[in-house]
Formats: C-alpha cells, structure tokens, sequence
C-alpha cells in the first residue's frame, strides 16, 4: 500500500481535542458557532477532520462538548498549530481549558486509481 500523502514514511499522530461547550458556567458554544470556528481556525491548516457531540466533565460538572480529531505527520509546525488552535478556542469562548492529546499511529488514505493520479499531480 502507497501512502500518498506520506511517501517517504514520516512519524505520524492522530490529534484530538476536547472542546467543552460552557460559556462562563452557562451553555453557550452551539453548532453554527463551532462550524464557524472550525472554519476560521481550523481548516485552513487542517482541512480534513471528524468531529463528534459528546458529554464530558469539568469541575464535577457534566457538560456538552465537541470531539475534533484528525491526522497528521508529526511535526513541530503542526504540534505548534494544535496548539494555536487550542488556545484560540479558549479565547474565543472564555474557556478555561482545552484538553489536547496526540496518539501515535499510522495511517493511510486509500483512493481510487484516477483519484490518486490527480492527487499526486497536485
């Protein structure tokens, strides 16, 4: 199997952020809102990602929270990047934390002959 977006074999990370959704105590982060996030601090330098709805807990208190993840090669830049977006989020919604975590994996994406052609041409 060919990576192409990874010939040469470079170490690879799944990251994965935990964005509560509390603004200052009270709910405030709904949908529309993280999707203009996502696309003013997120896919412009990660343009690839799942994100889930979740429940989580900070301070004891039950919350809503959005599970983004994506993969990546395992850089300083993109480490870096990941952490810009962490604290632009907490920025942007008074949030005393966002929890980080990368995993070390390998992975591939798996396209059909044309598309890997065009992919490689780009």
């Amino acid at each position: 199997m060919t990576n192409i977006f990874n010939p040469q074999g470079a170490p690879q990370v799944k990251a994965t952020f935990y964005f509560g959704r509390n603004i200052l105590g009270e709910y405030g982060v709904d949908s529309n809102t993280f999707a203009a996030f996502l696309s003013d601090s997120v896919t412009p330098h990660f343009p690839g990602f799942n994100y889930i709805v979740a429940l989580g807990s900070w301070n004891g208190e039950t919350e809503q929270c959005f599970i983004l993840s994506f993969l990546m090669a395992d850089s300083v830049a993109n480490r870096g990047q990941c952490d810009t977006i962490a604290q632009q989020y907490c920025d942007r919604f008074s949030q005393d934390a966002v929890a980080l975590e990368f995993t070390a994996c390998q992975f591939a994406f798996i396209s059909t002959p044309t598309q890997r052609a065009w992919l490689r041409d780009k």
